[in-house]
């Protein structure tokens, strides 16, 4: 988990903070962790509710890919592709 001084911590878990912005890696993750930590206090700790966890962040960890797809479509056009064997999309 990544160390945040209490004063940015506290700037992240105010929702009407206006600096309620992940400005790097470690406050992302703070971020995602906070929310998942919210989530097991309101409904409670079991399977289920780790299932439940894994999944979303599953899936949005997949729809963020799909949603730059065209990023790595543009640069490996530009750049060549890292295997030599397959066919260009």
């Amino acid at each position: 988990m990544p160390y945040l001084t209490d004063e940015r911590k506290k700037e992240l878990s105010d929702p009407d903070s206006p600096e309620r912005v992940a400005r790097d890696t470690a406050e992302l993750c703070y971020l995602a962790c906070e929310m998942v930590d919210d989530y097991f206090l309101d409904k409670g700790i079991s399977y289920k509710t780790y299932a439940e966890c894994i999944a979303a962040l599953e899936t949005a960890k997949l729809e963020i890919a799909r949603r730059f797809a065209w990023y790595e479509q543009q640069k490996m056009r530009a750049n060549g592709d890292v295997l030599r064997n397959t066919q260009p999309l």
